[in-house]
Formats: structure tokens, C-alpha cells, sequence
């Protein structure tokens, strides 16, 4: 939603974003959408709120809506983070359908950009309601859902001058010039799931700028933390003792370097995302880093991968994968770990019980800074457990079905699990796959079955249909 409306385009948006219909998703609550990275405050982007809350006081959106803008090099990559959660109760929603909407419908957005690898928006969106690009991921077992961007501006648009603070605005959309990029080039993005005049989310603005110079960074001391997982008091528990054991007692690390062990279910992807800067605070844009999987010494003994390296198991005194990765132009580092366990330890009763000392199953990280003279970083230990499986229902299918009519089966549990379909009454129904057709007067005995998966018990259930003539 851009900042400039004549009373005509106000009329055919509101007009627009009312009449919307929702797209579903998988919890029936409001969801809350909250940008984790890039880390934006009044510090680092121009704070919007004032317009926002316009379009909040329009019924365009729900209260709780953000607005923001900042900048970034042209062809910058960006990491998008998000934590998707319960608005009502603050509990993290897992495995939820988010969508990305780029260069959002009304914003005039020029930027030429690809997320997760799509192809490249346009940039040529004027005025007619519709995104350039909509991405869909899933968020993971902590509510996170994660979107790359890069910019493909270099090599047809030089981009905005550099502005002289992060806080300024940039320049809206130069309808005379017909969107030159030299004067007003940017990506408006929006995550969604139910709908924008129903989530709770940030609307985020990044305007790409041509630098002056080369930036220079003071890598003397780097601080590398961990965006997600969330540590928190409420999700990880901070060792204190360890901290004091490996920066005090010991030199094995600097002061400053934290110790968290959280619980992850056994057999799920994990995002891992970091924050880096250097000494002066500045984002460490562009910089190699790596991350330590199952880190030389700690004893880890589950199974990982980022999806092209998994762990050597035979390996103590190294690293048991090290997986390469660099920075956006806010500092942000991602990686994506996949336990490949079948078993786990046992739930804990709650997600900051002390870690087991036996029969323990754990990945440890370190995220490594290429160049950095003191690396001051998060040592995190994740404990998998195996998550207890849940029953499946079904909705109940039809009760009668006439002589040469089909009626539709449920084609899944209402747990989103695909049902086999049969019948031991072929004399009086027909089954294929999930229609059954009425034979002649009769019960017809259906039976619908499935294996289940990693996070359902197997389902059977029969039912009985009357054929009638």
C-alpha cells in the first residue's frame, strides 16, 4: 500500500481489499505475522505508522498493521524472516501455508526481484491491484517462515542515490519519468495468510540504492546471534554455568558468547537464522560465514543435514559438517537443518525442563565469521524428541446414493492425511478411488484406510451407504 492516493484510487482500494475473499488457512484464529528479519526500528527505517494507521482508520487493514521502510545496495540479497503466530494467544502456528506478496498490489513497486527462486517480477505493476509475485512457503515447528529475496537491478538500473541515514524517506513512484529507477526504485512486500483486511502482519519497504564507496566494516570483534529458533526464557534455557565455563574459567571462547540448549521435535526441519554485525554495530553485509553442525568436541550424536551435507558421525575432534552460507545486506545468515532421526528422546513436560545427561540426542551450532578476530556467537544445543502421534477423524460421507449415481468421498482425514477407499459389497456399489457408485438397492459397506505418517497413528474407519433405487 503505497503513500500517495487521489480520492479515485482510495475509493477502488478500499473497494478491493473489502471485497477480498480470504484465503484459508490452517487454524481457524487470526493470525499474527511478525517481521524478525531485517531488524527494523526507529534507529534503522523510516517509521510509516502515521499511514498506516489511515489505512487501518479505512478498513483496509486490522489494527496491529505496520508500515516501514528502509534500504539496501542495489542487487542486495534480502532475508525476509517471519514468526507466525496465534494473535489471540501468542502460541507459534506450525506447519502454516504463508504467502509473500511482492511488489504488493496498489504500491507501485518497480524493483525487479526473485524470491526463493522464482522468476523475476516485472516492475511494471501501475495501478492495477495485482502482485507481481506471491510466494508461498510453510512455517517449521516454531512458527517460522522464511523468503530470499535478490534484487536483479544491476545491469538495467543504477538505483536511488544513497541516502545520508537509513531513517530517510525514499522516493515515491516518478509517475512523470514513467518509474525511472534513477530517481525511485523499491519492493513493497507483505506476508498473508487469511487475508489483509484480516491479518495482524508488517508491511515492509526496501528501497535499493547505488553506494558511493565500498563499505568498510571493523571486524576486530563480531557479534553472530541467533534470530531463530527464538531463545527466550519462555523456549530455551540459557546455561549460565556454561557461558562461565568456556569465556571464564576457560579461553576457549570470548566473553560475550552465549550458551542456549532448546527442545526441537525429532525428524522436522529447523530455520536457522542469524543476525551479524561488526564492532561498530554496523550490519555485516556480504560476508562469508559457516555453521558449525554437531561442533568438534561437543559429542553430538543426531542426525542433520542442510540438504546437500549431512553429518559424519565418525568425527570427534571436528566438525561433523560445516555448512557455508553468506550474509544479506542486513547481517542475515540462513541455513536450513533437517533432522533425519526417527526417534528422539523422550517429550519434555515442558519446553524449559532441564536437558537430559543420558540417553540424549542433540545437534550442537556454532556460526562462524570468515575474517572476524573475535567471534562472539551463540553456541546453541538442540535436543530432539519424539513427538507423540495424534489420532485422525473424518468427516462422514454421504448416506445415500441412487442406482447409477456417484456421489464424492472424503479424499483425506480432516488431518490432511490421502484416504484408500474400498468396498466388500461390489454387488451393490463400486468404489473407485473416492466415488462410490450405486450397483443396485442395498448397504453398501465402505472402508476408508491410510498408514498414517510421522505425525498421525494409522486411520480405518467403514461406513454404510444406502443404495436406493
Amino acid at each position: 500500500m503505497k503513500k500517495f492516493f487521489t480520492a479515485a484510487t482510495a475509493m477502488v482500494v478500499a473497494f478491493a481489499a473489502l471485497a477480498a475473499a480470504p484465503s484459508q488457512a490452517a487454524d481457524p484464529v487470526q493470525p499474527e505475522i511478525r517481521l524478525l528479519t531485517p531488524t527494523l526500528d526507529d534507529s534503522n527505517s523510516w517509521n510509516g505508522q502515521e499511514e498506516a494507521n489511515g489505512w487501518i482508520a479505512n478498513g483496509w487493514f486490522p489494527e496491529g498493521l505496520t508500515y516501514r521502510q528502509t534500504w539496501a545496495p542495489i542487487g542486495s540479497k534480502i532475508i525476509f524472516t517471519y514468526l507466525v503466530t496465534n494473535a489471540e494467544t501468542g502460541a507459534p502456528i506450525p506447519n502454516q501455508s504463508v504467502n509473500l506478496r511482492v511488489n504488493k498490489a496498489w504500491s507501485i513497486a518497480n524493483a525487479v526481484v526473485k524470491v526463493n527462486g522464482s522468476s523475476p517480477t516485472n516492475g511494471i505493476e501501475r495501478w492495477t491491484g495485482a502482485d507481481q509475485l506471491k510466494v508461498s512457503v510453510k512455517t517449521d515447528a516454531n512458527g517460522i517462515a522464511v523468503f530470499v529475496m535478490e534484487d536483479m537491478g544491476p545491469g538495467f538500473a543504477y538505483g536511488e542515490p544513497e541516502p545520508a541515514s537509513l531513517t530517510d524517506r525514499g522516493a515515491p513512484f516518478d509517475e512523470n519519468s514513467g518509474g525511472d529507477p534513477l530517481i525511485s526504485y523499491y519492493t513493497q512486500v507483505m506476508p498473508e495468510i487469511m487475508g489483509e483486511i484480516t491479518d495482524i502482519t508488517d508491511i515492509t519497504e526496501v528501497h535499493f540504492y547505488q553506494p558511493d564507496a565500498s563499505p568498510s566494516f571493523d571486524k576486530s570483534v563480531v557479534t553472530a546471534r541467533m534470530t531463530t529458533p527464538v531463545l527466550s526464557e519462555t523456549t530455551a534455557v540459557n546455561r549460565a554455568d556454561l557461558e562461565n565455563e568456556f569465556t571464564v574459567q576457560n579461553s576457549w571462547y570470548p566473553v560475550g558468547t552465549r550458551v542456549f540448549q532448546k527442545y526441537e521435535p525429532v525428524g522436522k526441519t529447523t530455520n536457522l537464522v542469524f543476525s551479524v554485525v561488526d564492532n561498530a554495530g554496523k550490519w555485516l553485509m556480504d560476508s562469508d560465514v559457516s555453521l558449525s553442525a554437531n561442533k568438534a568436541y561437543s559429542n553430538s550424536n543426531a542426525s542433520v543435514t542442510d540438504g546437500t551435507t549431512a553429518n559424519n558421525p565418525a568425527l570427534t575432534d571436528q566438525d561433523q559438517a560445516r555448512w557455508n552460507g553468506v550474509t544479506d545486506a542486513f547481517g542475515t545468515a540462513y541455513f536450513k537443518l533437517t533432522n533425519t532421526d526417527t526417534t528422539g528422546i523422550t517429550k519434555p513436560t515442558n519446553m524449559t525442563d532441564p536437558m537430559p545427561e543420558e540417553n540424549k540426542l542433540f545437534s550442537q551450532l556454532y556460526l562462524n565469521v570468515d575474517g572476524a578476530v573475535s567471534n562472539v556467537a551463540d553456541i546453541v544445543e538442540l535436543f530432539f524428541y519424539t513427538v507423540p502421534k495424534k489420532a485422525q477423524t473424518m468427516k462422514n460421507p454421504a448416506a445415500a446414493v441412487k442406482v447409477k449415481k456417484t456421489v464424492t468421498l472424503p479424499a483425506k482425514s480432516v488431518q490432511g492425511v490421502t484416504l484408500k477407499w474400498s468396498t466388500t459389497t461390489k454387488s451393490i456399489c463400486k468404489v473407485v478411488k473416492n466415488k462410490v457408485t450405486g450397483v443396485k438397492p442395498g448397504k453398501c459397506k465402505v472402508k476408508a484406510t491410510n498408514t498414517g505418517n510421522t505425525d498421525y497413528l494409522p486411520f480405518t474407519i467403514s461406513k454404510l451407504i444406502t443404495v436406493k433405487k
